[in-house]
């Protein structure tokens, strides 16, 4: 009888154990955000407050982005994109002469597997 008395106990005290973790877990996160009000630390972009662009844009200035696209020279397919170029805003300090950015891609047929002898 003593023994059964016993492991009710620990049976008891293993469980109050267990719900006391799982609910220190659980109040982790709203402790972890009072502490970092309290103390400043943390949160860098409540710190930092909303993003507001520091570079003025020159409306005097164009930079044109060209897509260029090409098969590979083996392949029976055609690739072209909708749309050839675009103009927008790029890094401010993009040094002055240049005015044009070009993409180019190749596409290649990897249906017919090549593997090495």
């Amino acid at each position: 009888m003593d023994r059964k008395r016993a492991n009710r106990k620990l049976l008891w005290g293993l469980l109050i154990m267990t719900a006391a973790s799982f609910a220190f877990g659980w109040a982790l996160v709203p402790l972890y955000d009072v502490f970092c009000r309290a103390t400043g630390i943390g949160n860098a972009e409540a710190k930092a407050g909303p993003a507001v662009a520091r570079e003025a844009v020159d409306p005097n200035r164009e930079v044109t982005i060209e897509f260029v696209a090409s098969p590979a020279s083996v392949g029976s397919y055609e690739f072209r994109p909708k749309v050839a170029s675009v103009r927008f805003i790029v890094d401010p300090q993009l040094p002055a002469n240049i005015d044009r950015i070009t993409l180019a891609y190749t596409f290649y047929d990897t249906t017919q597997s090549t593997t090495p002898h």
